[in-house]
């Protein structure tokens, strides 16, 4: 049971590590216009977007991790979300993590329709996903490339695309392209994160979507990620 907690922990350490640098990333005219703001309270992370009313750009989570007062944090991130008119926040509560619970019910939240899920694999043995696709590894060239397919892919705006252009190139940060012909059409990136890697923003255009595309990036991260020196790849979704 230790193990799992200190598990559980790691992996939450992770994403908040990752969601802290996409969102440090976002260029700054583009993070003035949003409201995007991305705040340590404490151990935990407060991501808010007020003019994107989505759960995953409003959001606090690694909660838990540190001896600041849950209900500190709660109460305050309740009350930013309230202020920035907000109705699709999310207080992001780990698994088993009953005190967590009983603090969100205290302050009036309620279970959302939908659950965020982790997920953890070893990168022996990757999966074998036949494509006809062809997957690239980013260079700075094809980093316009990039941003546009994964904006497109999420239904973002195209002046969104500029945030995740700045992805690639980052430390730690290896972004990828599918390949129809010469026609890109899906994306997806891997941080990597000591003997862990990250992998997040798998997007595929709405025309090109049912091909195949997500399975084959994500194989290729978990073959590249063991080729780079991590024992196991993570993901949320």
């Amino acid at each position: 049971m230790k193990q799992t907690r200190e598990l559980l922990s790691r992996l939450e350490i992770i994403e908040r590590g990752a969601w802290e640098q996409i969102c440090n990333a976002m260029p700054q005219s583009l993070r003035q216009g949003l409201g995007m703001e991305a705040v340590r309270m404490g151990e935990a992370l407060l991501t808010f977007c007020p003019r994107i009313d989505q759960g995953q750009f409003n959001r606090v989570f690694a909660l838990g991790l540190d001896t600041m007062p849950v209900e500190r944090v709660m109460a305050s991130t309740v009350e930013q979300f309230k202020k920035g008119g907000l109705k699709n926040g999310m207080v992001q509560i780990p698994e088993g993590s009953d005190a967590l619970e009983d603090v969100a019910k205290a302050l009036g939240l309620v279970r959302g329709p939908r659950s965020w899920i982790k997920f953890l694999r070893l990168t022996n043995e990757p999966p074998d996903a036949r494509t006809s696709l062809r997957i690239l590894s980013v260079t700075n060239d094809m980093a316009q490339s990039f941003g546009a397919i994964v904006a497109v892919g999420f239904g973002m705006p195209p002046s969104m695309a500029g945030w995740t252009t700045a992805l690639v190139g980052l430390p730690n940060w290896h972004c990828y392209l599918a390949y129809a012909g010469d026609k890109p059409v899906a994306g997806a990136a891997l941080l990597l994160v000591g003997d862990m890697a990250w992998l997040g923003m798998g997007s595929t255009v709405p025309e090109e979507r049912g091909k195949g595309a997500q399975a084959a990036l994500l194989a290729h991260r978990i073959r590249h990620a063991g080729v780079l020196g991590c024992s196991s790849v993570t993901v949320e979704t």
